[in-house]
């Protein structure tokens, strides 16, 4: 465990050069690292940013105007969260657009991370694209200052987790749900 937990931290200590070579082998890609300094003046992690070039192009060109965010929890020694951004291709598989590690799921780092997905996807103010989402209230905020105008919704997956939560009893809730997501008018 030790030898494992030495090699995290020189795996770290590495990111300046993993983002470097991003930079030269992929040109164009989008990489940052933030780092803050600590008491003592050290320099430490804080967050780290990757959007790959042919990723952001092949995006543009071949996919819908959809993007779907969400975080998860990473689980090793270093903990933190993983913010994704992705989208839908031709074929409806998943497309990777770009991704995140940062400490902690916040407003703060959520407006960097959709401010950093603006800028390399040339969204602008975000009209004619589409946000989906949890109802995570730093994602819900964080979009709303960078991307006023675009269409923001929420995944269905997670309004039924919460219904359910809340709802538990009423198993016919869901297929409720699901035809409501799926009419395309308010009569239906």
């Amino acid at each position: 465990l030790r030898w494992i937990e030495r090699e995290y931290d020189e795996q770290f200590g590495r990111l300046r050069v993993y983002c470097a070579e991003i930079r030269s082998s992929n040109v164009n890609s989008s990489v940052e690292l933030d780092c803050l300094r600590n008491d003592d003046g050290i320099e430490v992690y804080n967050r780290f940013y990757v959007s790959f070039d042919i990723l952001r192009r092949n995006w543009k060109e071949t996919c819908r105007p959809l993007i779907g965010v969400d975080g998860c929890f990473l689980k090793s020694r270093m903990k933190g969260q993983l913010l994704m951004a992705l989208g839908h291709d031709a074929d409806n598989a998943i497309y990777p657009i770009a991704w995140a590690v940062v400490q902690v799921e916040n407003t703060n780092n959520w407006l960097w991370f959709v401010r950093k997905i603006k800028v390399d996807l040339g969204l602008d103010e975000g009209e004619g694209y589409v946000m989906v989402s949890d109802r995570q209230k730093g994602l819900i905020a964080a979009v709303k200052r960078a991307l006023p105008r675009i269409e923001h919704r929420m995944c269905v997956r997670h309004i039924y987790g919460n219904l359910k939560k809340r709802h538990g009893k009423k198993p016919e809730m869901k297929l409720k749900l699901w035809n409501l997501a799926w009419s395309y008018n308010d009569a239906d």
